[in-house]
């Protein structure tokens, strides 16, 4: 429970930047992936956040053979995220941001608010799956 917190925290401090601005603060993501680390280290399951991380480095894969359709902002945070919550949960994080997002997506298309090139920012979807896993105590 801890951890989701934690990670609630980390989502929640980038949600209004990339609403705003559709970009991620540099500094911050670091300062994020720093304070992933060191919660993880002091937990003493520093493997089981580095799985966790590396789920966030293979979306900055996607990122970069996407050519940005998935922004790299947001694959370095899941990264953040992954180290604090593990691979599991971090899957789980991601998977109900995208169902989320699919659905804010569906609504934008019937009631014609965005087209198909239509970005929209992903951490706030992220946020608000961390709060509904949090709530719905999936463990």
């Amino acid at each position: 429970m801890v951890e989701q917190i934690i990670s609630l925290l980390l989502l929640a401090g980038f949600c209004l930047p990339d609403i705003r601005k559709k970009q991620l603060s540099t500094r911050g993501l670091i300062c994020a992936l720093l304070v992933a680390l060191v919660f993880r280290f002091a937990e003493g399951k520093l493997w089981t956040g580095l799985a966790g991380g590396a789920e966030g480095g293979v979306l900055m894969l996607v990122s970069r053979l996407s050519g940005g359709r998935f922004g790299m902002g947001d694959a370095v945070l899941l990264a953040a995220t992954g180290l604090v919550l593990g691979i599991r949960r971090n899957t789980e994080l991601f998977l109900t941001a995208l169902l989320l997002s699919a659905v804010c997506a569906a609504g934008l298309l019937v009631f014609r608010r965005g087209g198909r090139h239509y970005e929209m920012p992903f951490v706030p979807f992220l946020t608000a799956a961390q709060a509904l896993l949090l709530l719905g105590g999936v463990s």
